[in-house]
């Protein structure tokens, strides 16, 4: 199934991205909130989801300002149009709009003044598909410039913490954000001390951080509320309740009908419910819609736990085939998800470890730190594994994903009681945690 190890801010798309949950499916999902609208609501046309109306409303607007942007050679006009390609990335899932997004950066700067240009705007891209070293090198040069606004300045600090919380530094991340919670409260403070609440396991503050962020929101786009209800339910999930996860999926679906990535969330948690039709359906509606490998690995799980072997081979194939574009297209974005398709499917140990080696490296936080503890593992290095898991315990990420990297990696040692010890943290967060074999 697909793993939960990074979301969101949401965030690839399946990416980013839903905050600390998961990334997106051909790109990162947004790792924190959706930015707030400008646009007034507009009436749904007879027969078209509330997704589709959405993603009508976002092309209009990157429309809009790229034509201004010809017209008018404003490269601040190319750095909205930008900005609107990244929510329009969330939405639809398609790699293709990160690339327009770069596109049109790229142009927006031959616009510019010299030491001037979307630098923030291009640190924000940067950052949703983990290039974090860029995205510094673009945080540095705007602050390296004369004259910023206070708003500048904020973005930059902001962006400067959300870094840290990729990097494993949450007590770095979270006095930012409780010093931004106190100066200007939103939906973004409110939400990234959520994802930092519920990296320590503190799910219930977590949980109470979202709805506090969601009373705050009055803007005109429903995306940012079905984020704040997907995650709600994702939180649910790392707990192993499927069920309440499901009672929050169904009220992201109400706030954005027809977003594929609710309705992939959807299929999980039926499928954990023991509705395994529903969730076939869906799964199949799904990825014909999208084409994820990561939804197309999920798929051939299930159908291979049905027999339907060369289906599910097929599937396998293709995923194989489209994380290898991804990882050619955006490297860093696509390593974290191709990584849990080798550890799922893969055949060479090699890979695995190669791959989980570049994740951590980039961004050693603790999910990262369990992919790579499960691929040292996988490799045949019981110590190594141990070693990655203690680190990403000693980040302060609480989950049972790690704790159940650190209990195989013990068990495997021949620490056994130390592994009993792991064992048993990772089933008071989610009492269904279980190892294999």
């Amino acid at each position: 199934m697909p793993t939960r190890t990074d979301i969101p801010v949401l965030g690839l798309l399946l990416l980013v991205a839903c905050g600390q949950g998961e990334d997106p499916p051909a790109a990162p999902s947004p790792d924190g909130p959706p930015p707030p609208a400008e646009l007034e609501p507009e009436p749904t046309a007879a027969g078209q989801s509330a997704w589709a109306a959405e993603l009508a409303r976002v092309d209009e607007r990157i429309a809009v300002h790229t034509g201004r942007m010809a017209e008018r050679e404003s490269w601040l006009e190319g750095a909205s149009a930008a900005s609107f390609l990244q929510q329009r990335a969330r939405l639809s899932g398609e790699l293709s709009d990160y690339v327009r997004a770069e596109e049109l950066l790229t142009r927006a700067f031959t616009y510019a003044p010299e030491g001037s240009g979307p630098f923030l705007q291009r640190a924000r891209l940067h950052f949703t598909l983990h290039r974090l070293p860029q995205a510094e090198e673009d945080l540095a040069t705007v602050e390296a410039q004369p004259l910023k606004p206070a708003e500048t300045l904020t973005a930059i600090a902001d962006l400067r913490a959300d870094i840290a919380l990729e990097r494993g530094q949450l007590d770095v991340a979270e006095a930012h954000w409780e010093a931004a919670e106190a100066a200007r409260p939103s939906l973004q403070t409110a939400a990234a001390l959520g994802r930092i609440s519920w990296q320590r396991g503190q799910f219930e503050a977590a949980d109470a951080l979202f709805v506090r962020g969601l009373e705050r929101y009055h803007g005109a786009f429903h995306e940012p509320v079905a984020w704040v209800h997907l995650q709600r339910g994702l939180i649910d999930l790392d707990q192993g309740d499927a069920a309440a996860a499901l009672v929050h999926y169904a009220e992201a679906d109400a706030a954005l009908a027809g977003y594929w990535l609710v309705e992939e969330h959807q299929a999980e948690a039926l499928l954990l419910t023991g509705e395994t039709e529903r969730a076939l359906a869906l799964y199949r509606d799904v990825v014909a819609r999208t084409g994820s490998p990561e939804l197309q690995g999920a798929l051939a799980e299930l159908l291979l736990e049905q027999g339907q072997e060369a289906e599910a081979r097929d599937l396998v194939a293709q995923a194989d085939a489209t994380y290898a574009e991804q990882l050619a297209l955006f490297p860093e974005a696509a390593t974290g998800h191709a990584l849990d398709h080798v550890l799922t499917w893969g055949e060479d140990p090699a890979r695995a470890l190669e791959l989980a080696e570049r994740n951590a490296e980039l961004r050693p936080h603790g999910a990262a730190l369990a992919q790579l503890s499960q691929a040292r593992l996988a490799a045949g290095d019981a110590a190594g594994a141990l070693k990655a898991a203690e680190e990403g315990l000693a980040t302060g990420t609480r989950s049972a994903e790690l704790f159940l990297a650190a209990a195989a990696a013990a068990q495997a040692s021949g620490a056994a009681e130390q592994s009993a010890s792991y064992l048993a943290q990772a089933q008071e967060i989610d009492p269904s945690a279980a190892l294999e074999g």
